[in-house]
């Protein structure tokens, strides 16, 4: 989710470390490259301050051609071609939802994991087993506003933490591939 953050950071580094690699294109990194990652305050700073892209409204040109063929009874055949052409604007895509956003009035929380084992998530009495996968395999939550502890159960140890979201937010809590827990990080609204 914070991958915008990532790119500007690293990138932001590259200019004063050449052993740093540049980020060029954020969907393709090579192995073997040298990058920094932000820190988590670095994160929060750049998602608070991060406005949100509006999508480029798109306009189509579109010619059509019509051609009608008119006989008449005598020996001869005539053609009359007729040729129209129309601009067709194609209206502005509306952008989905945020998938970032909960309900209205209610919360949603994102759980991923780094690590190299599948957790155990424990919030509100309710069990959650978090797949290893970082983002692309996150477990969502949904949720009432509120303050709410929660246990994170790895090989090895659990660890206790805490959350407090008010209506119509969403937060973040995941495990690095580490085994450090990150802190809970308000990822809706931006």
């Amino acid at each position: 989710m914070a991958y915008k953050a990532i790119v500007k950071y690293n990138n932001d580094k590259a200019a004063t470390d050449k052993a740093i690699t540049k980020i060029e294109n954020p969907d393709m990194i090579e192995v073997g490259w040298t990058i920094y990652l932000p820190t988590a305050d670095e994160v929060k700073a750049f998602m608070a301050t991060a406005a949100p892209v509006a999508p480029a409204k798109k306009t189509e040109a579109v010619t059509k051609t019509e051609t009608a063929t008119k006989t008449e009874t005598t020996p001869v055949a005539k053609t009359e071609a007729v040729t129209k052409t129309e601009t067709v604007t194609k209206p502005e895509t509306v952008p989905a939802s945020d998938v970032l956003a909960p309900q209205k009035g209610r919360c949603k929380l994102f759980l991923f994991n780094e690590f190299k084992d599948e957790l155990t998530f424990t919030i509100n009495g309710k069990e959650h087993k978090v797949p290893v996968g970082g983002f692309e395999k996150m477990v969502t939550v949904d949720m009432d506003a509120g303050k709410y502890t929660y246990t994170i159960s790895i090989h090895g140890g659990s660890v206790n933490g805490e959350v407090e979201m008010a209506p119509d937010q969403s937060w973040s809590v995941g495990v690095r591939a580490d085994g450090a827990v990150y802190n809970p990080m308000k990822v809706y609204p931006k």
